[in-house]
């Protein structure tokens, strides 16, 4: 079971950010300037309003594409040492999660990851998210996000008995 499970996250963990697409008057980040993440940033989507955060499910793009009704969402950071960020997101003005990450800083680029691995009764799920932040001369803030994950589930064969006989003879009808 152990070697399956960091076999899991071991294929979970190869799935990383492709390379940066190049962004316009981008700032490079390192440790001296990662004060320009702090700020509130109010989330939108440069693609089609519907894949944005709130539409994206099958249900939501397909019967409910009213698009007045979504709701705003904000994102928080600010850097607290030159190794962990505080990130807080709001839906609506409301606080739905407040976290202390650790980042790395790698090419220019804020990075941090997380690997989970979840076990309900027989289902297995592991899984890997990667998260690449950037920031422009206008002070927007660019997010690259990769999630991969896989399950599975757990079998356990029943302890059946092993019947041996030996010497048990058929007599001939015919």
């Amino acid at each position: 079971m152990k070697i399956v499970l960091i076999g899991c996250l071991f294929l979970v963990s190869c799935a990383t950010l492709r390379k940066a697409k190049p962004v316009d008057n981008q700032v490079p980040l390192t440790k001296e300037n990662i004060t320009l993440l702090n700020g509130e940033y109010e989330i939108f989507s440069t693609t089609d309003t519907k894949s944005s955060l709130d539409e994206s499910l099958l249900f939501n793009k397909y019967w409910w594409k009213d698009s007045d009704n979504r709701c705003s969402y904000t994102l928080t950071l600010k850097a607290l040492d030159k190794q962990r960020l505080q990130v807080g997101v709001y839906k609506s003005g409301d606080l739905i999660k407040s976290k202390k990450i650790h980042y790395k800083i790698r090419h220019g680029a804020l990075r941090f990851n997380r690997i989970m691995f979840k076990s309900i009764v027989i289902v297995n799920v592991c899984g890997a998210m990667h998260t690449r932040l950037r920031v422009n001369t206008a002070g927007e803030l660019i997010i690259d996000h990769s999630h991969s994950s896989m399950g599975g589930f757990l079998i356990i064969p029943s302890a059946g008995e092993n019947i041996k006989e030996e010497g048990i003879v058929f007599q001939k009808r015919r």
